[in-house]
Formats: C-alpha cells, structure tokens, sequence
C-alpha cells in the first residue's frame, strides 16, 4: 500500500511540471513568421474634371465636360443617375439622337401618320406640364377643401352618383350581370376594403380609363 501512494505521488509531481520548450539543434534556422499585411489603402478621390474637357467622342463629335452635363439634365428624371454612372447609357442617347436627325432629314415628322402622333404627343407633354406648374403654384388648404364641399353638397352628391353608376355599367358589361348584382358586387368590395362605395367605383372607373387610353 505505501508503494501505491509513492508511486501515486510521484506520478502526480511529474504532471505537474510545466512543459519544456523543444530542444533546437544548434544552426538551426529559426522559424519564419509572417509579417502583419497593411489594411488596403481608401481608394483615391477622383481629381474634378474641367468644364471644357473632353470627355466622350461618339460619332466623330467630341464632347466636353460642360456638353455632357446638359445632355445628362436633358434626359427624364428617371435616366439622369444611369447616366452619371453608366456611361455606356449614352450609347442609346447618341444612337437616339443619330436616328432622330436621320428621320427628320427624311420629313417623316411631316408625314402621316407620324406628324399626328408627334402632335398629339406635344399636346399631352404640354397639358400635363401645364397642370403640374400650376399645382406647384397653388396652394389649397384643407379649410378651403371643406368650406367648398359644405358650399356645394349637392355637386359632390351628383358626382359620386354618376361615379357610382359608370362602375355599375362597367361591371355589367365585364360580368355579364344585373344591374342589381353589379351593386351588390361594388358595394361587397367597398365592405371588403373598408372603403366608401364611390371610392372603389372610382378606382374601377379609373382602371377602365387608363386601359382604354
């Protein structure tokens, strides 16, 4: 038994002991540690670009800085960041623009039917800018919206019946349903949506609108 515990306790202090570092042979190289990378540098900010450089060349014309900016403000709202950031986008814009002049050398914008359309075109651009400028420019408060349908309650009264009845009829004529059903139908969806009769007849009238245009 007291050689157990000897062995036991001999045993003990030896795993007790720190490890030793591994012996190395003399002339040995020491081991290669790799040196920290660097963090990559911030990209460098592009230098600004004069007005008056050039900066495309697309049909043998050479365009300036200044020259590309007034094309890019020329293009609907919507182009302009595809075209600040793409500049292949103006392949489109010159290859538009080449087939324009091609078409008006050739008078098709005096022909028919291109010269009505090209008309009926401005005539919708120019109607449409014209209610946009004077919405900018008019201001109606809620106080005024309400003074004027407390004015005029019989006026909104006929609207909302004839709204009311163009959805009837379009019902009818899409369903093939009673006058009666298509009511039934609006007023269903109007329940459905938690919404007034004469708004979703509204909605089916407008819908039938742009699809007809």
């Amino acid at each position: 038994m007291k050689s157990f515990v000897m062995l036991a306790l001999s045993a003990a202090l030896v795993c007790g002991q720190p490890p030793q570092p591994p012996k190395i042979a003399p002339g040995t190289p020491a081991p290669i540690v790799p040196a920290p990378q660097a963090a990559p540098a911030a990209p460098a900010t592009p230098a600004p670009v004069a007005p008056d450089s050039v900066v495309l060349e697309a049909g043998g014309k050479k365009y300036t800085a200044a020259e590309v900016d007034k094309l890019i403000e020329a293009l609907p709202a919507q182009f302009r960041q595809a075209a600040k950031t793409q500049p292949q986008a103006f392949t489109t814009v010159f290859l538009t623009k080449r087939l324009v002049e091609d078409a008006e050398k050739a008078g098709l914008d005096k022909k028919s039917p291109y010269k009505e359309q090209l008309e009926y075109n401005r005539m919708q651009l120019l109607a449409q800018a014209y209610l946009n400028d004077y919405s900018n420019h008019v201001n109606v408060t809620s106080e005024d919206q309400d003074q004027y349908y407390k004015a005029n309650p019989d006026k909104f009264k006929q609207a909302k019946v004839r709204v009311i009845q163009q959805a009837k009829q379009i019902v009818m004529d899409t369903r093939g349903v009673s006058e009666e059903q298509a009511y039934q139908m609006l007023r269903a969806q109007a329940m459905l949506k938690r919404e007034q009769i004469e708004t979703v007849a509204g909605e089916i009238v407008k819908a039938r609108e742009t699809l007809s245009f």
